[in-house]
Parts: structure tokens; C-alpha cells; sequence
């Protein structure tokens, strides 16, 4: 059976994001400039989450992992025995558990427990291995 159009057709929000990443593919691969500063496409990672759902029914509290900022991300209901611990995507150069904090809501809601967002350290800035240290850190505090 093949599928509908409409269930085959990305949302206005992911073509967007699309777009931008092709972009930027293009303009690397040809060597011409970046079209937008570090900072500004940084600005642009951080604001991806927003072109999800908040979800419903999740608490998010602040907390230091070990010495690494992270947030507890927990349903109404959930489990407290167990947790699963995300680390946002973003080639370790963008975004962070902000620009992820929606996707790891519905990521504990879908898991019934709660979930433990891990903000570890960019490059350049924060060179190779910071956000491994950071990564292993957070586990092992959770742990």
C-alpha cells in the first residue's frame, strides 16, 4: 500500500531546517564564507527545540551532574527508579540541553521515566575531549 502524500509530506518546520543544513553543506563544500558567524548559527541551533511541541505534563529542574549543568526532565507518574540520560545533538559545536529540552519531555513521557539532559561542553571553545568528560561525568554522578 503506498502511503498518502500527506503522511510522506515534512512539516513546514522540518523542510526549514532542511534548507539550512543544505545550505550550509553547499557553501562549505564550495569554500565560500560561512553565511552566518559561529555565533549567530549557534543562535539558530538554540532556537530548533521551538519548532516542537512543549509537552505536557513534565517538570524540568536545573541541576549540577557531577560538575556539568544538566536538567531533570520528569513526567507526571514517572518511574523514579530508572532513568535514561540524553545528550543533545549538535556535532558537539551546537546546541544544548535548552535546544533539546522539549525533545527529552517527550522522550521521558514516551519512556515513563525520567530523563537526565546533559549540557556538556562545546568546541571550539572546549576542545576534544571536554564533552566526553563531560558526558562521563554526568553518568557517572547519576550512577
Amino acid at each position: 500500500m503506498k502511503p498518502t502524500r500527506s503522511a510522506t509530506m515534512a512539516s513546514e518546520q522540518a523542510r526549514a531546517v532542511h534548507q539550512m543544513l543544505s545550505d550550509q553543506r553547499s557553501n562549505a563544500a564550495s569554500g565560500a564564507p560561512a553565511p552566518v558567524s559561529r555565533a549567530e548559527q549557534r543562535a539558530m541551533a538554540e532556537r530548533i527545540g521551538d519548532s516542537t511541541a512543549a509537552p505536557t505534563g513534565v517538570t524540568i529542574v536545573d541541576v549540577d551532574a557531577g560538575g556539568v549543568p544538566a536538567q531533570w526532565v520528569t513526567p507526571d507518574g514517572a518511574a523514579m527508579d530508572n532513568a535514561l540520560v540524553y545528550f543533545h545533538g549538535g556535532g558537539y559545536c551546537y546546541c544544548s540541553m535548552h535546544s533539546h529540552s522539549r525533545l527529552a519531555g517527550h522522550l521521558a513521557k514516551a519512556a515513563g521515566c525520567r530523563v537526565l539532559n546533559v549540557d556538556y561542553r562545546l568546541a571550539p571553545e572546549h576542545p576534544h575531549p571536554a564533552a566526553i568528560t563531560d558526558a562521563l561525568a554526568a553518568y557517572r554522578w547519576l550512577l
